[in-house]
């Protein structure tokens, strides 16, 4: 069962989310579109407080014995928005093989350790880890071996993938971009989407949103920023909603919890503990900031990921977009597409030229929603 969380709202926006997909809007430098701001308010102490207080991750029963170890929230964990939904869709049917989606989001290093920013993926995690342990000053005889064994570790096998039976330890397979199987070091999660239990009591749901900066929750937000919304109508065509038409929007996620991530048994985390208590030397030209300092290699990573269902999306436009709007098939906006329920959205309140909407429809797919960030 899902570690679940008191009912709190958070809220969440990005620009131009509907218009972008949220593989594409991971890649978007928002920060240099001139009048576009996001910001990061104080409710982000909460939520780490009540991730905090969960005293472990949705853990499957089927869970791999292949992590490196459990992972330990501190007492403030950090946490980072995600400036749109993203699918959790991962499948593996397969023994020894990940999917390419599962593999890339769990080695993607947050680019910042702050809980003062949204989640933007920096450098592969395994990449740094190879080039730490590379420059390492391996001179120390007390430490040769374990050097040693660590670099071996992290060698790509030498039987290739398609001919190789079970992956060796710490290995895995992943059908890269090409549909070739490659050798990847592996990444465990704690539970699969297949194993997620989203059947919760109205007193243990939990209530995320991305909103607009009218949301009148807005102080109880994690993200603020600017927002659109679009609207499919039946010849194929789109419309753009933005701050001319739309007066407020929303999308509220229910049944939440949080998955960790753990590195294999290719991660040394003794030498990492040595040189984090700056008990190893490295090669002239790096020290112990050039791996562990806000900008060090191994600054951070992905210590889980939170995970939001059931969206419902609400929104208040002005006329006379509105006769267009309950035309429309579909909506779309941060990073979800919802389809019309029925033949109409549905009216919440119409006051003069505004009217209120919402749509709900029966939607079975889980959205990562949140990264939970590990200092190194």
């Amino acid at each position: 069962m899902p570690i679940h969380l008191s009912r709190f709202l958070v809220c969440l926006i990005s620009s131009q989310i509907a218009a972008i997909s949220a593989q594409e809007l991971a890649h978007k430098d928002v920060s240099e579109e001139p009048g576009r701001e996001l910001t990061v308010t104080d409710a982000s102490p909460v939520l780490s407080a009540m991730l905090s207080s969960a005293s472990s991750p949705n853990k499957s029963a089927a869970f791999s014995a292949n992590a490196a170890a459990r992972i330990e929230l501190s007492a403030t964990p950090i946490i980072q928005p995600m400036l749109g939904a993203t699918p959790w869709d991962w499948r593996t049917t397969i023994p020894g093989v990940i999917s390419l989606g599962q593999y890339q989001f769990c080695d993607s290093m947050p680019a910042s350790r702050s809980a003062e920013t949204p989640y933007m993926p920096g450098g592969s995690f395994t990449t740094n880890y190879r080039t730490f342990l590379d420059l390492i000053d391996d001179s120390d005889p007390t430490l040769k071996t374990q050097i040693e064994s660590a670099r071996q570790a992290v060698k790509t096998p030498s039987e290739s993938p398609v001919n190789s039976g079970n992956p060796p330890d710490g290995w895995a397979k992943v059908t890269d971009e090409a549909g070739q199987l490659q050798w990847r070091l592996i990444w465990s999660v704690s539970s699969m989407p297949s194993d997620w239990t989203t059947s919760v009591s109205d007193d243990l749901a939990v209530k995320f949103s991305f909103a607009n900066n009218q949301n009148p929750d807005v102080k109880r937000s994690l993200l603020v920023g600017p927002y659109q919304l679009q609207a499919k109508l039946p010849d194929g065509d789109t419309i753009s909603l933005s701050d001319d038409s739309l007066q407020s929007f929303s999308i509220e996620f229910e049944a939440s919890g949080w998955v960790a991530i753990y590195p294999g048994i290719w991660f040394d985390s003794g030498l990492v503990n040595l040189a984090q208590h700056r008990r190893l030397t490295f090669q002239p030209g790096y020290d112990h900031a050039s791996f562990f300092g806000r900008r060090g290699l191994l600054a951070q990573r992905k210590a889980g990921f939170l995970i939001g269902s059931n969206p419902t999306m609400s929104w208040s436009s002005r006329d006379p977009v509105n006769t267009k709007i309950e035309a429309a098939t579909s909506v779309s906006g941060g990073g979800i597409t919802l389809e019309k329920k029925g033949d109409h959205f549905v009216k919440i309140e119409s006051q003069g030229d505004v009217t209120q909407y919402s749509v709900n429809p029966i939607y079975t797919e889980l959205f990562i929603i949140g990264v939970v960030v590990e200092r190194m």
